[in-house]
């Protein structure tokens, strides 16, 4: 079919992306649409319906009763996503304050893998530049788009200690702005105009929409790429600032290690010291004592004493040594007495826990002495009452035996007089009956005579009618068939020239899509050696379909 002289028609994305949905009032390409997708950071490819054949496709190993589950989930969360859209588009429509500004939808809830999550309490990294580093907690329920990755945030005390590293932006998510969505429908206008003016062919809304889901897909991965480089280039800074907060935490237990090992050292060193110096001590008195008894015994007329005799009777040394004796006693004493406050009060607290314990014991077995003694008085008074009810259903029962069985003697008696009526009333008929015949016999003789010759009569006639009729018909079935014959044949070729006209038409309109679905993938530059060959394979084969 050739280009006409009217321009092509819009192009129009709806939520459901099939051609029955065109007059719906919520259409992706619309600007309060994409607007309300935009704030929500809603991809549009997740708002389209999935069948349950395309989630088998994507879990090959799962069963029917897996599937159908997957299924819901996945059409419960795209209900809630949509519903979302819808709300925050009427509220954009109406004019509502709530709605306006950038960040008129934080207010909004999100679902996510089941759950409703708010953007306020998304995780969040405050860097050197105060701007937060929200990351990608939205899912991929299409399965089309790669799903992003999620970076978990510093904790609030490591954050206190790093201080500004980093100068560029820490935002690692941007979200769908209303230029990023209308911009693939703008190109694809475009590119769909130049494919229309090649081929002489409009380009069908489905392949319109196809190209531009394309775009939105490639945009999205591109943008997607960025935001895991950035996230990738922030953790590796995280990790780095995370390693010199560790240097430096190890620095500082090691010196309050060296710090602990130099101060004990030193407290050992002086108290070995004092021991030694005590040691020594006693060792001299002992040994002025010895060499004093000695010396007595070998020289009576010993004139001087020895300083450390002195020094032993000297009456400050001995206070000293009482007050230090008593201070030990003391200090026994108050143990011991503290010890015996101790085992006293734990002794009364055993005794009050097992008193209680004991108390709690005897009320429980009573309170289950008393249930029981009451479900045994609910349980006889049931029995009781079923016994009643039981004796007075057989009552009952005997009773309606009993009138049964009247009753079917009554009805017994009946049908024996019915019989005898209906057999008398029987023989009375058959007399009526056999009479009835031999006055018909005779009557009916003479009527089938007449009706005879007048059968005869008649078959006459009708003989020539149908022979006159039968050859009326077969002068109209010669004629019937020749006009039919000839409009068969006209028929025949009225359908071949239009299969020709529709095999070029769809010859035009694939050569058309071929063409459409090149230019985007020319213009994304994303293909692999392998898919250039695969495409080079199938532009063959379609001019060799074409030719």
């Amino acid at each position: 079919m050739e280009r006409s002289g009217r321009r092509s028609p819009n192009l129009h994305l709806d939520l459901y992306n099939f051609q029955e949905g065109n007059d719906s009032r919520y259409v992706l390409t619309s600007p309060r649409s994409l607007e309300a997708c935009a704030r929500l950071a809603v991809r549009p490819v997740d708002l389209l319906p999935r069948s349950v054949g395309e989630v088998a496709e994507q879990h090959p190993g799962a069963g029917q009763g897996q599937l159908n589950h997957l299924w819901e989930e996945y059409e419960e969360e795209r209900r809630s996503r949509l519903r979302l859209c819808k709300q925050l588009r009427a509220q954009i429509v109406q004019g509502d304050p709530r709605a306006g500004g950038p960040h008129g939808a934080k207010e909004l809830e999100i679902q996510n893998d089941g759950a409703l999550v708010k953007p306020r309490d998304w995780p969040t990294y405050k860097g050197g530049t105060g701007h937060p580093m929200i990351y990608s907690t939205q899912s991929n329920a299409g399965g089309t788009l790669p799903r992003e990755r999620d970076f978990p945030a510093a904790p609030s005390s490591r954050r206190s200690m790093m201080g500004p590293t980093h100068p560029g932006p820490w935002r690692l998510r941007r979200s769908l702005s209303l230029g990023d969505l209308t911009a693939p429908e703008l190109q694809v206008r475009q590119l769909a105009r130049d494919v229309e003016r090649e081929a002489r062919v409009c380009v069908s809304q489905r392949d319109k929409k196809i190209a531009a889901l394309m775009l939105a897909k490639y945009r999205e991965e591109d943008l997607a790429q960025e935001r895991k480089l950035r996230a990738q280039r922030a953790w590796r800074g995280l990790l780095a600032e995370e390693q010199r907060l560790k240097e430096a935490l190890s620095k500082a237990d090691w010196m309050n290690l060296q710090l602990g090992g130099v101060w004990r050292r030193r407290s050992r060193s002086s108290s070995d010291r004092r021991g030694d110096l005590t040691s020594e001590y006693w060792r001299e008195k002992t040994g002025a004592n010895v060499g004093s008894t000695s010396g007595i015994d070998n020289k009576i007329h010993l004139e001087e004493p020895t300083a450390t005799h002195e020094e032993f009777n000297n009456p400050v040394f001995e206070q000293r040594m009482s007050q230090a004796f008593r201070f030990r006693l003391m200090k026994e004493l108050q143990n011991k007495q503290n010890l015996q406050v101790k085992n006293q009060y734990e002794r009364l607290r055993h005794s009050r826990l097992k008193e209680k314990v004991d108390i709690q014991a005897k009320a429980e077995e009573q309170c289950k002495r008393m249930q029981i003694k009451q479900k045994e008085r609910k349980s006889q008074q049931l029995y009781g009452q079923l016994l009643v009810e039981r004796s007075k259903e057989l009552r009952e029962k005997a009773a309606k035996e009993e009138e049964l069985l009247l009753l079917a003697k009554l009805r017994v008696e009946q049908q024996e007089k019915e019989q005898m009526k209906y057999k008398a009333m029987l023989a009375k008929l058959t007399d009526q009956k056999i009479q009835q015949a031999k006055d018909s016999l005779d009557k009916s003789i003479q009527i089938r005579a007449e009706r005879t010759r007048e059968v005869n009569t008649m078959k006459e006639k009708v003989h020539q009618l149908l022979k006159q009729k039968v050859e009326e018909q077969d002068e109209n079935y010669r004629k019937q068939m020749k006009y039919l014959i000839r409009e068969k044949d006209w028929r025949c070729a009225q359908l071949l020239k239009e299969k020709e006209a529709t095999v070029e038409q769809g010859k035009k309109t694939a050569m058309a899509s071929f063409q459409m679905r090149e230019k985007i993938r020319e213009q994304t530059r994303s293909r692999t050696f392998d898919q250039m060959v695969r495409q080079a394979e199938m532009n063959a084969s379609l001019l060799r379909y074409t030719s």
